[in-house]
């Protein structure tokens, strides 16, 4: 009996160990990877194998918040994260070589920069191609302003997966930059210091030429010149300073037009031919007269089509249609055409520059800008996110020869990196690069 009841203890015993193993113990490991974060364990913290097992935890735990701040399209938050989890690899390597971690985790990094790149690549594109869009109706409907700031917050967005700019960005930019060349001191800005004291002088300006125009058509014809002529005077506040101001020429058109009626028609055809002659000599004058002309007769014969010129010589229009330029740029579309559907993915640049190329031969192709997105979203973005423990490793040597005064050995640390494909589109190294460029 006593056997027996010696045996049941043992069993007994033997049944709540392993309960403890089987639920404990990955409590206990649960308990050690949030203790981890504090850089601690229960015991043993100050042994280098410990210490490289909490930077190890950490860097995986990294891995997991990169990933779903990815997925919620944070991509400069997933991006931080997965650099601060390969300085956890890179510490934990440190105090423990460790071959496999160091494979693995570079495998694990890599992956997952590609799919960041990819992803933040294709959001890029889409939303870069809508803002184009939306660039396009402002700069038609004249609002110039808008259409670059819009094109702008495009350039920067396009970079941030990309080294090199988007062309047709920069031809959009170079369209709006001209149009807006030709507006400054055109409108008052409510930044100028004068803004209040012109705006002033013009409306008590407008005020005269109104009273003026009421007693001219009330046959009172020498109470009008007296306002039409003081009208006159308070411009000349404005134009003096501002002489392409357009609400001060054109009121004065105005004047011209009440107070010569009979000699109006003649003097405004040779403000027109003047105009019109200069458009080769000074396109931004000349556009900027025959706009305040057509404000006044906007039916005037050939005036749409002076002012059409003088944007095209500015280059804030295209040019008619060139059939010769429109066959050039269908051959290199289905030059890029050719390739997409061969899908040899080492001959997409070349399918780029085909397109790049087309567009500017012909703007207005929808079925270009169409297959160039393919291809970009295809080819994916060329930055570069986060190095491989070596490389993220000789970076810091580099930065801190470069921080001690040492330029030319962080200069050859730098230069042997970038012998490395991998690395040649991280910023943070182009940029240690130009700080040591700048001191030898």
């Amino acid at each position: 009996m006593i056997y027996m009841k010696k045996l049941l203890k043992a069993y007994v015993l033997t049944v709540f160990i392993f309960l403890t193993a089987l639920f404990c113990i990955p409590c206990l490991d649960f308990y050690f990877d949030m203790n981890a974060d504090a850089g601690i364990y229960i015991a043993e913290s100050d042994n280098p194998y410990t210490q490289a097992d909490i930077y190890r935890k950490r860097g995986y735990k990294k891995i997991k918040e990169a990933k779903a701040a990815l997925y919620q399209n944070l991509f400069n938050e997933a991006e931080e994260i997965l650099q601060e989890a390969r300085e956890n690899f890179s510490l934990s390597l440190s105090f423990r070589d460790d071959p496999e971690l160091q494979s693995f985790s570079d495998m694990q990094i890599f992956s997952l920069t590609e799919e960041i790149i990819r992803i933040k690549t294709n959001y890029v594109i889409e939303n870069v191609r809508n803002n184009l869009k939306k660039a396009g109706d402002f700069y038609n409907n004249g609002k110039y302003s808008e259409a670059e700031t819009l094109l702008i917050k495009s350039r920067n967005m396009w970079r941030t997966v990309n080294t090199e700019d988007n062309k047709e960005i920069r031809y959009r930019l170079k369209l709006v930059q001209a149009a807006l060349s030709v507006r400054s001191g055109r409108v008052f800005s409510e930044t100028d210091p004068h803004y209040s004291e012109m705006k002033q002088v013009i409306k008590l300006a407008r005020e005269d030429y109104l009273t003026g125009k009421r007693l001219a058509s009330e046959g009172k014809t020498v109470q009008a010149a007296g306002y039409l002529q003081s009208a006159e005077e308070k411009l000349m506040h404005v134009t003096d300073p501002y002489p392409m101001n357009q609400e001060a020429n054109i009121l004065s058109l105005e004047i011209l037009k009440i107070k010569d009626p009979e000699n109006f028609d003649s003097l405004f055809s040779e403000k027109y031919e003047l105009a019109k002659k200069r458009i080769n000599i000074n396109p931004s004058e000349s556009l900027i007269r025959l706009k305040d002309l057509a404000h006044v007769n906007p039916d005037y014969p050939g005036i749409k089509k002076a002012i059409y010129d003088a944007e095209i010589k500015l280059g804030i229009r295209n040019p008619p249609s060139d059939p010769v330029k429109i066959r050039e740029s269908e051959n290199l579309y289905r030059k890029a055409e050719a390739i997409v559907f061969s899908n040899v993915r080492s001959n997409y640049p070349a399918a780029l520059e085909y397109l790049n190329q087309a567009f500017l031969l012909n703007p207005d192709n929808e079925k270009i800008t169409v297959l160039k997105d393919r291809v970009q979203s295809e080819m994916g973005g060329s930055t570069t996110v986060v190095l491989s423990s070596y490389a993220q490793e000789q970076y810091r040597l580099a930065e801190q020869e470069y921080l001690n005064g040492n330029y030319y050995a962080a200069y050859a640390i730098v230069n042997k990196l970038l012998q490395d494909k991998n690395n040649r589109n991280y910023y943070p190294l182009l940029d240690l690069k130009k700080r040591i460029d700048s001191k030898i």
